[in-house]
């Protein structure tokens, strides 16, 4: 039976020891999450040229660091403390496919492999492989340190909703109204999905667009529909709150921004209603307000992106009178213009609640008086 090498040993072993004393210089140094990944992959090419380790053991030994180092040695205190370990599994997934370019990266690690023992040679044809290996590590490590697709730390997050948790405790009848108008207009089954389910794809939503497909009595109506549903993009309230609270950039990476809400609203929500220890309908209130807090609106040509109540009106939250606040959700939808025609659209929100039809143009024509297009 042949002795196994002992330089290929040695090797193997100083390729542990350097990617172990890299996470743990990585994991105390002061630089950003997106510049410590490319440096991971730039030391992990260089293993991959430079030693016999064989692609198998470099790939599990990438994925067992790397993922030490994004979940357990993370300086996010909030994201070790309150994400479960499958949240961590479900978070190390999505930035390795999704922010840092795994299957290309694997692929030019594959490429690394092959041939190596001809690098040095002057042929074309051993050339291009490792040519080709090394472009592809440089615009992986490039797309990501320039990538404009950034989500915010999951302490910032959760930092937001304790902000608003703490800012509104006492809600009176009129808020109650004012909030189902809100999720009459945007998400009809906020307080019907059961309360470990955030996104559009829980079975209160889904049980109501199968119910909206059987009344369906022609092709116009279902294209009209399906026309909606691509429009106004068909989120709950929690993913639109992923969006604007949970990102620093990447609105415009629809995509990705998509996953990023599925993906996400689920995981934080549930972790955050665990660690407030309030009872649901306080929670589901307290979501409620980040999202008025939080989300854009547009009045004709304008859009506001924050405080908007108070730069329409000049008024907080528990002061607009039911009117008013109906008023700031038509400007949820985004519509080119706020008129009497888009009023009624919504008839029957003002018919439920009963509304003043003529309080909201009033409020209207005032509103499109103080902030012209």
């Amino acid at each position: 039976m042949p002795l196994p090498d002992f330089k290929i040993i040695m090797d193997k072993i100083t390729s542990v020891a350097i990617y172990i004393a890299s996470l743990v210089h990585l994991s105390y140094s002061n630089i950003d999450e997106k510049n410590k990944i490319s440096l991971l992959y730039v030391l992990t090419f260089i293993i991959a040229i430079s030693n016999p380790i064989t692609v198998p053991e470099l790939v599990i030994g990438f994925f067992i660091l790397s993922f030490l180092f994004l979940e357990v040695f993370s300086d996010d205190k909030i994201h070790l403390q309150c994400l479960s370990i499958y949240d961590k599994i479900g978070d190390y997934i999505f930035k390795l496919l999704s922010i840092y370019h795994l299957p290309m990266f694997t692929v030019a690690i594959f490429l690394s492999k092959q041939n190596i023992s001809d690098w040095a040679s002057a042929s074309t044809s051993n050339i291009i492989i490792p040519t080709l290996s090394s472009l592809l590590t440089f615009v992986v490590i490039l797309s990501i340190t320039s990538s404009d697709f950034e989500p915010k730390k999951t302490e910032d997050f959760f930092y937001f909703f304790d902000k608003i948790n703490k800012k509104y405790k006492n809600f009176n009848k009129n808020d109650m109204s004012k909030f189902n108008i809100l999720t009459s207009i945007e998400d009809k089954t906020f307080f019907e999905r059961d309360k470990r389910e955030h996104t559009s794809l829980s079975k209160a939503i889904t049980c109501s667009k199968i119910r909206k497909l059987f009344k369906i009595n022609n092709v116009k109506e279902m294209l009209r529909i399906k026309s909606s549903i691509l429009s106004r993009g068909h989120a709950t309230i929690e993913m639109q709150i992923m969006r604007t609270v949970g990102l620093n950039n990447g609105y415009n990476q629809l995509i990705r921004r998509k996953f990023y809400e599925f993906i996400y609203a689920d995981m934080y929500f549930n972790a955050l209603e665990k660690r407030s220890r309030i009872n649901h309908e306080d929670f589901s209130k307290t979501v409620l307000m980040c999202y008025i807090e939080s989300v854009p609106i547009k009045l004709g040509s304008i859009r506001y992106t924050e405080k908007t109540i108070n730069k329409l009106f000049n008024k907080k939250f528990g002061q607009l009178s039911k009117e008013e606040f109906f008023v700031w959700c038509l400007g949820l939808p985004h519509y080119h213009e706020i008129n009497e025609e888009i009023v009624n659209i919504h008839q029957t929100i003002i018919d439920d609640f009963d509304l003043n039809k003529n309080k909201i143009l009033h409020i209207l024509e005032k509103l499109n008086k103080n902030h012209p297009a």
